[in-house]
């Protein structure tokens, strides 16, 4: 995760993409074969966060499950082999990128006006079918 000239450190002296990164190489040293993240991008910035993915990619290519939760679309529409659309918690659009018309996309994204609130759903890639159970990292039973 590009932290090795910090590996002496504490975990409590790190910044917040920096503990981040801490915790997706904690979680890849398990070599599990489910990968549940939640926002794995959301502190990281873009080159960074695309080098995440691209570890998260490589885990899915080597047979495990991934399913992420992202807000960048874009990345999750370059890096995802199934995404799932969201728009106001049910489900837009759940398929192949490449069959995923722009124009839902741009419908979701798309400006709020003024008087309204601003909500940006998240798009949930979920990138091999098969789902198995997941140790949990702390350690603790069931």
């Amino acid at each position: 995760v590009g932290l090795l000239a910090l590996a002496e450190r504490r975990v409590d002296e790190l910044s917040g993409g920096e503990r981040q990164r801490v915790e997706l190489a904690r979680a890849l040293a398990w070599n599990p074969t489910l990968i549940l993240a939640d926002e794995p991008i959301a502190n990281l910035d873009p080159g960074t966060g695309r080098r995440m993915l691209e570890l998260l990619r490589r885990r899915c290519d080597a047979g495990a499950t991934v399913i992420a939760s992202l807000h960048q679309a874009d990345l999750a529409l370059a890096i995802a082999d199934h995404v799932v659309v969201l728009d106001h918690g049910r489900a837009a659009y759940a398929g192949t990128p490449d069959a995923l018309d722009p124009s839902l996309l741009a419908a979701i994204y798309s400006p709020v006006p003024p008087t309204g609130s601003a909500h940006v759903p998240p798009v949930a890639p979920r990138l091999l079918p098969d789902l198995h159970p997941l140790p949990r990292l702390d350690g603790a039973g069931g």
